[in-house]
């Protein structure tokens, strides 16, 4: 299996980073104290792509191969549940729900910014280098050194 590093010389992948107020695919979620939002500009040769992802207090900043492996669990997400979205909506998730509605109502609205994002990323990447990607996401064990 080939790894994310050699994904990023394959694409001549590089990344600017900074830190934003909000993101923009979670929405109106309640804030989580100490959550850290980001803008990651992805580069290519003749490409930009802006993407946003959030970490949790604690974390240290992101490389461009964690953005990458990030991307990767959306895109596996998004290409797992395809369709199931368009399918569930208007209906309760599952039957004797807690009366959650808004939560779970935030949540599609996550998944299908996620979703959209995801379709950018296919179209900055291109098909080969985005199906592999999405693959790792369904396979690849990611483990960060103390």
């Amino acid at each position: 299996m080939r790894s994310f590093e050699s994904l990023i010389a394959k694409n001549n992948l590089s990344m600017e980073m900074a830190r934003v107020e909000s993101n923009p695919i979670i929405g109106d979620v309640d804030a989580i104290e100490g959550v850290e939002h980001y803008q990651c500009r992805l580069y290519r040769p003749g490409r930009k792509l802006d993407v946003y992802l959030s970490i949790g207090p604690g974390e240290e900043r992101l490389t461009l191969a964690d953005v990458l492996y990030m991307l990767a669990l959306d895109a596996s997400g998004c290409s797992m549940m395809k369709g199931y979205a368009d399918r569930v909506e208007g209906q309760p998730l599952v039957f004797g729900t807690d009366g959650n509605f808004p939560e779970i109502g935030a949540f599609w609205q996550e998944f299908r910014g996620r979703c959209k994002q995801a379709a950018r990323l296919k179209d900055f990447l291109g098909e080969t280098s985005y199906r592999e990607l999405e693959t790792w996401g369904q396979t690849y064990t990611f483990h960060k050194t103390p």
